[in-house]
């Protein structure tokens, strides 16, 4: 089971409810009417029977294109398990809004680094007061006094992953406390950690309690590197993000049980770059076992690289064919995200929707679109940017 940002509860990050589904509220409900809901079990026994169900159509679309699918990559591991998962085992959680960066993909609802913005280049109808006071629920059900922690940890027994996301996982404090209580209750060794995290925190005295846990896997994103980094992760510095991986790697040489990745967002504003990420990856990092994964934006659906012209399009493919076959673990990925690109119809509403967004956030920020990125600049409308 996944929690929303808002406390809101799905399946997984991947599943989109339907608009009819009755919505429950951490907090408001046990975990356990959330996890035995009965739209939730009606998509279980779907999947068991092989049925479609259209509340995983990201992962329909995926597989379609050709890509491994997290339904996929999930069933792999479940697979490798001496135990099977039993009730709830697997639970993923992003912890309301709270960050401390505004990336271009995001949104209020996850980043609260993105609400002066998103209220300045707004109508502005309300005070910002009672703007912020609407997003209040995307960090309540996290709140130190939420009953849903406490709930929670009566869960710990049976608990084999966490998955952790924001907002940024690592500025909440009732998480760091979650894991303390699991190592002072010994479970911590059946327990597995995942983290995405913008890699602009080292909260070195903190960190100390993985070494209890079975195993803790550290995923940074890294949408880009240098000034499209900072560009795309605003406004994070890529030198300390950088610096902070270096310490995150020397502490897995102390620890034995972290593992690291890069996850690469796709998005259409770095999708062209992606070859020159790669550089950096496999010249520092890949030699030294951290892992990597390109990972797609479904959306908003402006930001998702289907909509994307068909000139623009054809010279994505050229520019992403042009990596070399030796990266192989690249070219577990680049096929399925070229497929993933040209099935989807190109949308000239949203692609002029993306040129709109990204001119606001340009002039707010201070920054520009076909400097940062300029040859793949160059296939767009100089006067929309």
């Amino acid at each position: 089971m996944s929690g929303n940002n808002d406390g809101t509860t799905k399946l997984c990050c991947m599943y989109k409810p339907d608009p009819s589904d009755k919505s429950f509220v951490l907090g408001e409900q046990t975990i356990l009417e959330h996890f035995n809901n009965t739209v939730f079990q009606q998509v279980r026994q779907d999947l068991d029977s092989g049925i479609r169900n259209s509340r995983c159509n990201y992962c329909w679309n995926e597989e379609d294109a050709g890509r491994k699918s997290k339904r996929m990559r999930d069933n792999e591991k479940h697979a490798r398990r001496i135990t099977p998962y039993e009730d709830l085992a697997y639970l993923e959680l992003n912890l309301g809004n709270t960050c401390n960066i505004s990336c271009r993909t995001c949104n209020p609802h996850i980043s609260s680094g993105w609400m002066k913005e998103a209220y300045d280049t707004g109508d502005k109808i309300v005070s910002y007061k009672e703007f912020a006071h609407t997003f209040k629920k995307f960090h309540q059900s996290y709140d130190e006094d939420s009953v849903f922690w406490s709930d929670l940890k009566d869960h710990l027994p049976n608990i084999k992953q966490f998955d952790f996301y924001g907002g940024e996982p690592f500025m909440s404090k009732k998480m760091w406390e979650l894991l303390k209580t699991a190592q002072h209750t010994g479970v911590a060794n059946n327990i597995e950690l995942h983290y995405n995290t913008n890699g602009t925190h080292f909260p070195e005295d903190s960190l100390q309690v993985w070494r209890d846990f079975k195993e803790v896997n550290v995923s940074f994103s890294i949408d880009g590197v240098g000034k499209q980094f900072e560009y795309m992760r605003y406004p994070a510095k890529w030198s300390e993000v950088d610096a902070n991986m270096e310490k995150f790697l020397d502490l897995g040489q102390r620890f034995g049980n972290i593992y690291f990745s890069w996850c690469i967002t796709l998005s259409v504003a770095n999708i062209y770059n992606v070859p020159e990420t790669l550089d950096y990856y496999y010249s520092k990092y890949s030699d030294r076992g951290v892992g990597m994964y390109l990972n797609l934006v479904h959306g908003p659906q402006h930001h998702n690289i289907s909509i994307l012209p068909e000139n623009i399009k054809k010279a994505v493919e050229e520019k992403l064919l042009s990596v070399p076959k030796t990266r192989t673990q690249a070219w577990d990925h680049i096929p399925g995200v070229i497929n993933f690109m040209n099935n989807g119809a190109s949308n000239e509403q949203e692609f002029n929707r993306f040129l709109q967004v990204t001119k606001t956030s340009d002039n707010y920020r201070n920054q520009d679109f076909q400097d940062t990125f300029k040859e793949y600049g160059a296939y767009f409308d100089t006067n929309c940017v």
